[in-house]
């Protein structure tokens, strides 16, 4: 799920108001805070909360910027996608240590696996919600 959330908002910079090369810009820009958040967070307070804290607040920016308006939207998406990028940096690390070493490489390639798949739908999905976009 990471992964979609993740690539929806990366390939959905075409629909932010203004230039989409300068929004593809800014959505990039975005992950770096994430990620070091991410670190910060994981090395005082864990993986668990880093995880549970991402998920939680990339969720609330993600379902937010449905009904904002073009501004708060930018700010929203950039937001989820520094959140996501974070999630994306503690899901590698926390996923490994959650299964027994024994199936340790099956566990983190199976997951890394279908988050390709979901990228791989990720642009279908963003073409599907900005057809039926809530306004």
């Amino acid at each position: 799920m990471t992964s979609l959330v993740y690539y929806v908002l990366t390939f959905s910079a075409s629909s932010l108001a203004g230039d989409i090369y300068v929004n593809a810009a800014i959505l990039g820009a975005a992950e770096i805070p994430g990620r070091i958040a991410a670190f910060l967070v994981m090395m005082f307070l864990g993986r668990k909360t880093a995880f549970i804290a991402a998920l939680g607040f990339a969720s609330v920016c993600t379902f937010v910027s449905i009904w904002d308006n073009d501004d708060s939207r930018k700010v929203m998406y950039c937001f989820g996608k520094a959140l996501s990028a974070a999630l994306w940096a503690v899901i590698y690390l926390y996923s490994s240590e959650m299964y027994p070493t024994k199936i340790r490489n099956l566990g983190s390639g199976l997951g890394s696996a279908w988050a390709r798949v979901a990228a791989l739908i990720a642009p279908f999905v963003g073409e599907w919600l900005k057809k039926d976009q809530v306004t």
